[in-house]
């Protein structure tokens, strides 16, 4: 049985780890479906490729309950020793296709491998490109798994915080031994948090205060060590330890405003993101009408990133009066539990006789550059003018996969702009919302366009080989670009070209690459293939990796071709499979003397 069952990223960041956690020699079944553009998965509908990392301890019985779920013929195999070939010794399944195979074998390797279907991996089958493979992983280490902080955290500089991590080990708990460390600034800077301390029940909780300094990309890397020594770790999500106290930034009206608008509402911009709750309290802010020392009612709203507060009095202010705003130092920023306002604020304005109903003019909004590339950065601007003064000008940005608001600076005069980088291509549009000291609205609309102009990555391995009518059969491993939308085959008469494209349109991408069966070729002459990428833009890619092969003056011997559809053609699939299996013995068979 499955004693435990993780969700982790280990070794390959985002793929599923099966962890056997209990003690040695236990008994392991795992269910595994694999398909030859799926993948492998723990059922077919999860199926990828690379396929899920499967952690096992030393000594476990593993029984592998395997189904094909496009109803091939598959196997299942570890190749040990890394060299892409099928070895006496490496646990091989018989092959299993319309009905389940299962297979048992002993876990008595300890260490990092690779597994394949052998029939659709290639020859040799390569741990970074070929079909159906996955990570397994026999291992008597101690194996951590970081649960907190994560990616979303932000801890305040200067505070107790629990740093939260579970270890799976064949070993008891308190036999381990743990060291928890820390870095920042991409690594440059980095200490000691704890260690060696004893292991516990999980979860494991080590305090820590993090202090002197303030950084984005913080990471905690946890080692645990049994009693044997071997030694396991991981490292968390980068997250950020914030150490600076915020600041007011501006305020409407500003200090010493003089005839105010008596329908003025109190706004204040702050140095970074706040805590809403903390901060938008009646004790953190409060307007006085100064005369008679009345404290004034209103409601506070905020701007999406939390850096905008506004104050909305509950009724018009009286006309010719001084009011006070006091801003106490119990605001907090957004970080956890906070860092508290550097010093109170305290300003004084004046209000008139009349009040503002007169919106704020926006002008039209510049977006540089208006097309920019992907992964590049568009600045929008805007001059916003009003009959008494500017209050706050944000941007509603939308966009392919983007929804977002955000607070614009001022740079001066009625200069207002904003900074962003954008990733996906397509088509952007802006809204630049205005409003005046007396919450007044004015907004104007504008647009840009981010394009793909990087041209994809070609495919990074290629593969030749004929076909039993004597036809070169080229397959390929996938661009690493994520947009390729298909490939072009390119054939020259030499080595190093020129090459003349034979595929009339792009071929389209599969799971894991594509293949094409060139039928163009003249007899007894030697051929130089190329492949490209085309990605959604129509941006080609560099040539891939030259292959060649020389076509026969008559036709060969029958052997199996595999396409892309991972099926063998030209014989049928129990012939292959015994061809399989005569061919792999002959790899390996000692030469002659």
């Amino acid at each position: 049985m499955i004693r435990g069952m993780i969700v982790a990223s280990f070794l390959l960041i985002g793929l599923t780890a099966v962890l056997h956690s209990g003690g040695r020699a236990a008994n392991v079944t795992i269910a595994l479906s694999g398909s030859a553009f799926g993948g492998w998965g723990f059922s077919s509908d999860e199926e990828t490729n690379p396929g899920p990392t499967i952690v096992v301890s030393l000594g476990d019985r593993v029984t592998m309950q395997l189904t094909s779920s496009d109803r091939a013929f598959h196997d299942f195999w570890i190749d040990y020793d890394g060299d892409g070939v099928v070895d006496p010794g490496e646990p091989i399944s018989d092959p299993f296709g319309n009905t389940a195979g299962t297979f048992t074998f002993d876990a008595t390797v300890e260490g990092t491998f690779t597994y394949y279907c052998s029939i659709h991996c290639g020859s040799p089958c390569s741990p970074t490109s070929s079909r159906m493979r996955g990570t397994w992983v026999t291992t008597a280490a101690p194996i951590v798994t970081i649960a907190s902080p994560g990616a979303t955290t932000s801890w305040t500089g200067g505070n107790a915080h629990d740093i939260l991590f579970n270890v799976a080990s064949p070993e008891p708990s308190t036999t381990l031994l743990m060291w928890v460390n820390y870095s920042h600034s991409g690594g440059a800077a980095s200490g000691p948090i704890a260690g060696p301390v004893t292991g516990t029940a999980n979860p494991n909780v080590v305090p820590w205060t993090p202090t002197g300094f303030s950084a984005t990309d913080v990471v905690i890397n946890v080692t645990a060590v049994d009693a044997s020594g071997r030694k396991g770790f991981q490292r968390s999500a980068p997250f950020e330890v914030d150490s600076v106290r915020p600041a007011v930034a501006s305020m409407v009206p500003a200090a010493g405003a003089t005839d105010v608008a008596t329908n003025a509402q109190i706004r204040v911009t702050w140095s970074e993101g706040m805590s809403r709750t903390v901060t938008g309290s009646t004790q953190t802010l409060g307007l006085l009408q100064v005369p008679d020392s009345v404290w004034v009612s209103g409601t506070i709203g905020w701007s999406a990133d939390s850096v905008v507060m506004t104050f909305a009095p509950a009724g018009p202010l009286r006309s010719t009066t001084v009011y006070r705003v006091h801003v106490n130092t119990t605001a907090r920023d957004d970080s956890d539990p906070g860092n508290l306002l550097m010093a109170p604020a305290l300003w004084t304005f004046t209000t008139g006789s009349g009040v503002d109903l007169t919106s704020p003019v926006v002008s039209p909004i510049t977006a540089t550059p208006a097309t920019q590339s992907e992964g590049g950065p568009v600045n929008l601007t805007a001059m916003v003018t009003d009959d008494v003064g500017v209050g706050g000008v944000t941007a509603h940005v939308t966009g392919p996969l983007l929804d977002v608001n955000l607070s614009m600076a001022n740079s001066g005069g009625n200069v207002w702009y904003t900074n962003r980088t954008y990733g996906a291509q397509g088509s952007y549009s802006a809204i630049v919302w205005a409003t005046d000291g007396a919450g007044n609205l004015a907004s104007r609309g504008g647009s840009f366009e981010i394009i793909d102009t990087t041209a994809p990555q070609p495919p990074p391995r290629v593969v030749v080989q004929l076909t039993p009518a004597g036809r070169a059969g080229l397959s390929w491993d996938p661009s690493p670009s994520p947009d390729v939308t298909g490939y072009h085959v390119h054939r020259g008469a030499s080595s190093g070209g020129p090459y003349s494209r034979v595929t009339s349109s792009p071929l389209p991408p599969v799971e894991n690459g594509g293949g094409f069966l060139d039928g163009t070729a003249d007899p007894g002459r030697t051929y130089y293939y190329v492949v490209t990428a085309i990605d959604d833009a129509g941006n080609e890619s560099p040539f891939s990796m030259e292959v060649s092969i020389t076509y026969p003056q008559a036709p060969v011997d029958a052997v199996p071709y595999v396409g892309a559809a991972g099926g063998a053609a030209i014989i049928g699939i129990g012939g292959y499979l015994m061809w399989r299996r005569r061919h792999r013995s002959e790899e390996h068979r000692p030469p002659k003397e």
